[in-house]
């Protein structure tokens, strides 16, 4: 009876269920329909509009995965939610910090698809955020690629390896993620297990390291978070993934495109050694034959940073080459160079550092100010060198970003030595190392003029020696006739570079 009772109740839910989902159109959406049959219901001028509009902005396949989960909704009022999504994902740290706007903010605006009418202003609503999502990405400095290109895996030339240099590729992340997102039944438990890896660990203890991402940063538990709505496949978590491939910390882009991701994980993996012997064999050239280095790349998802390196893990974020293999290889060789930096570039000995980047940008001297000028001067020389060896797109300016790095240099210089003002000397610090700014810029042009007049083998050389060598010896360089005025320093820049010199 007990056994009787509860059918009778499951199917009394199951027959209100569906009242309240297909009857509330009068149309199914869960079948490959045609344009012409939703013109077909439009009752109405306004909503005969909206639909021609809607068809302008939507494929027949984006149109029908946005009417068949606004259809599996348990009420209209759910839409209302995405105010509360928008909060949390900015609250976990996986905002845009004002690169993407706030949608949602007023949830009150949010069209509720109560009706047939209703579902198609909703539909476009929601479009029309989607259109001016991807348009800004499209538009943003990350270089980030919306689709797919279907590339082939280039043929690699490589040249000869220093011995005793080893690289290994680590996809396990990527590939736990694409199994956790084929999985039917998903627990927050496994999502923190994924989130805990220590490789997205050591990704997310770069990011809040970096200093210029502001809060608030995201841990472990905020990552689980986005694990997991980004494997839901609740009907408002997959509008979500749809509405912007940046949403839950950019695993939207993975999950959305899962099977190209898998396909991608396969042939990097098929072409592994190819890879590595690339890499290795380009980073060879300018270190010196007596060194030893055995490293990991490992590859992750976040958002908002290409790459990342500490004294632990390599990492790079897959979502932001996808297929684009010639922008990967150069940013692999650019990031393993950095590791290969921590073991031949010299630190502060009156410190216990441990090998880190911002060990080997300090420098113990007296004064504060001499102390921000060469932590400026060391990020400009890494990062410089890491982009040459790494190499850059051939759409890159290097001249115009080489002097405006300079002029940012002569910038900070008058605030640190002048102003004696750290705190904007930091900002501009950070204007000229984020998203591969201007320090870039400056610093490849370094490297590429001393290699032009002295080989690739004094790069290695002068990085032992540190910042301020590799500075003076561009400085000799430039000095010669051949060089134009605005390559050079100022005569105040080149001024404290000696004085700090005094110091060695």
């Amino acid at each position: 009876m007990k056994i009787t009772f509860i059918l009778i109740l499951f199917s009394l839910h199951s027959v209100l269920f569906c009242q309240n989902l297909k009857p509330r159109y009068n149309f199914d959406f869960d079948k490959e329909w045609q344009w012409n049959q939703l013109f077909d219901k439009a009752n109405n001028e306004d909503t005969f509009k909206e639909l021609q509009k809607l068809k302008e902005i939507l494929s027949i396949h984006d149109a029908r995965f946005i009417f068949y989960q606004l259809s599996r909704l348990a009420h209209p009022m759910d839409i209302k939610a995405f105010s509360e999504m928008e909060k949390n994902q900015s609250e976990w740290g996986g905002g845009f910090y004002g690169i993407v706007p706030a949608h949602f903010s007023n949830m009150d605006s949010i069209p509720q698809p109560l009706d047939f009418d209703n579902l198609i202003k909703t539909a476009l609503y929601l479009a029309k955020i989607r259109s001016e999502n991807y348009a800004v990405i499209a538009k943003s400095n990350f270089d980030y690629p919306l689709t797919f290109s279907n590339n082939k895996f280039p043929v690699l030339t490589n040249g000869n390896i220093i011995p005793n240099l080893h690289l290994d590729l680590d996809f396990s992340v990527i590939q736990e993620l694409l199994k956790f997102f084929n999985k039917k039944e998903i627990t927050s438990a496994e999502a923190q297990l994924l989130a805990s890896n220590k490789i997205n660990t050591e990704m997310l203890r770069h990011r809040r390291e970096l200093g210029y991402i502001p809060e608030p940063l995201p841990d472990s538990t905020d990552l689980a978070r986005f694990i997991f709505h980004a494997a839901s496949k609740e009907p408002l978590d997959q509008i979500w993934k749809w509405l912007n491939p940046w949403n839950d910390f950019c695993l939207s882009d993975l999950y959305l495109f899962q099977k190209k991701y898998q396909k991608l994980v396969n042939t990097l993996v098929s072409h592994s050694q190819d890879i590595t012997n690339h890499i290795l064999s380009r980073i060879s050239l300018f270190l010196p034959d007596a060194i030893y280095y055995s490293d990991r790349v490992c590859f992750a998802v976040n958002w908002g940073v290409r790459s990342w390196a500490t004294e632990n893990t390599l990492g790079t974020n897959i979502v932001q080459f996808k297929d684009d293999y010639e922008k990967m290889l150069r940013t692999l060789t650019h990031e393993t160079f950095h590791r290969v930096q921590l073991k031949i570039c010299p630190v502060d000995s009156s410190r216990n550092i441990n090998k880190s980047f911002e060990g080997l940008a300090y420098h113990n001297f007296p004064e504060k100010e001499d102390r921000k000028f060469y932590e400026t001067l060391s990020y400009i020389m890494l990062e410089g060198t890491a982009t040459y060896v790494g190499g850059v797109d051939t759409k890159w300016e290097v001249k115009e970003k080489m002097l405006e790095g300079k002029g940012l240099l002569e910038q900070l210089v008058s605030e640190v030595y002048k102003e004696h003002n750290l705190e904007n000397s930091e900002k501009l610090l950070n204007k000229g190392l984020r998203s591969n700014g201007p320090f870039y810029g400056l610093g490849y042009f370094m490297t590429k003029t001393i290699v032009k007049e002295l080989g690739e083998k004094e790069i290695g050389r002068l990085l032992k020696g540190g910042c301020i060598s590799f500075f003076e010896k561009y400085i000799e360089i430039s000095d010669r006739g051949t060089y134009s005025k605005d390559l050079k320093f100022s005569h105040e820049t080149v001024r404290k570079i000696k004085k700090i010199h005094a110091f060695f």
